[in-house]
């Protein structure tokens, strides 16, 4: 019931709602959080649900902060090699300063490099402090021959992932 009054809630913020912890709790579990927040800003709360949203909404600001950061650093590393590069998902979103990206929980820096640019990416950026998040040869090789990305990177001091994608789908 509380995941039904979320939708309905996101859809219509002005809705009344008669069990807020259920549909925070809800949101939370979601990752929507942010973006119920955002969605009732000027909407008049009781004042415990204000005070989840403030903090909700901070927290989805400091995450755009931090995801726009690791596209600039993504950037930074890849400039020399002179391939586009375009961002997807949230980071995107967020970027684009569109409204899907209002309160979007952004996990990881999505890329998209064309194809035959995958081995000179990858080199860059591993030089710049990226890893494999996971080192394991099967993995990598099914990553490399059936998907649409490189095995994830995250990198070794901000603890950060990226996934660079080469097309948008699988190739199967």
């Amino acid at each position: 019931m509380s995941a039904a009054a979320l939708v309905a809630l996101l859809a219509d913020p002005a809705r009344t709602v008669d069990d807020w912890d259920g549909v925070i709790a809800a949101a939370r579990a979601e990752q929507l959080i942010g973006s119920l927040a955002f969605r009732l800003t000027g909407v008049a709360l009781p004042p415990a649900v204000a005070a989840v949203m403030a903090d909700a909404r901070t927290a989805a600001a400091e995450q755009r902060r931090s995801a726009l950061w690791e596209a600039e650093m993504a950037r930074r590393a890849l400039a020399p090699l002179g391939a586009p590069v375009v961002l997807l998902k949230g980071t995107a979103f967020a970027a684009a300063g569109l409204a899907a990206g209002q309160g979007r929980s952004i996990g990881d820096l999505d890329i998209l490099v064309p194809h035959d640019a995958l081995d000179a990416v990858e080199a860059a950026l591993l030089t710049a402090g990226w890893t494999w998040a996971k080192d394991d040869p099967y993995d990598a090789a099914y990553y490399r021959r059936w998907m649409h990305e490189l095995p994830p990177l995250v990198h070794a001091e901000r603890d950060r992932m990226i996934d660079v994608h080469h097309t948008i789908l699988p190739p199967t």
